[in-house]
């Protein structure tokens, strides 16, 4: 996964989170460089190569519990034709320990 080239098919931004400046361009290509979950619980978040947006705060309870860069939900992106990615039990087990 990590290496692949995929194209963005979705960049409607859901909210307007000003914290986070960099956002994915629909039709674009770009070659994922981190997969981690993704906020809320949605299935997988992805960064990307050419967009480093800065570190923001991991909140519990109101309480900062550390920083992280923001990737980008799985299902914004298919691989260049058009399948979408998937991720393999042994590759979410990973993903879930980190």
């Amino acid at each position: 996964m990590i290496g692949k080239d995929v194209v963005c098919i979705d960049d409607k931004r859901t909210a307007d989170i000003t914290i986070i400046p960099y956002w994915p361009v629909k039709d674009r290509i770009y070659t994922i460089r981190s997969v981690q979950n993704s906020l809320g619980g949605n299935g997988f978040g992805y960064l990307l190569e050419g967009i480093n947006n800065p570190r923001i705060p991991a909140m519990l309870n109101g309480i900062e519990i550390g920083r992280f860069e923001p990737g980008f939900n799985s299902e914004r992106f298919r691989l260049l034709d058009g399948t979408k990615l998937s991720i393999t039990a042994e590759q979410e087990n990973v993903i879930a320990n980190n």
